[in-house]
């Protein structure tokens, strides 16, 4: 059975009062969540970073490990 890895990002009001944060939600559930921001403009470039990090992670792992093949 195949899996969603699906990521969806949304930006919200930060539940204690001031400021916006910004979170990463897949499968139904909020997988990640960035500090406190003063504007939801400074969430999106969060949110952009952290697309980034994966991206730079996804292709490191890719690299590092031949999936299908067998080490040694």
């Amino acid at each position: 059975m195949a899996r969603n890895k699906r990521r969806d990002y949304r930006v919200e009001p930060n539940p204690k009062g001031l400021g916006f944060v910004a979170i990463e939600i897949m499968n139904g559930k909020a997988t990640w969540r960035s500090q406190n921001h003063c504007d939801v403009e400074f969430c999106r470039l969060e949110i952009d970073k952290r697309k980034k990090r994966l991206e730079v992670l996804n292709n490191v792992t890719k690299k590092k490990y031949k999936w299908g093949e067998k080490n040694g």
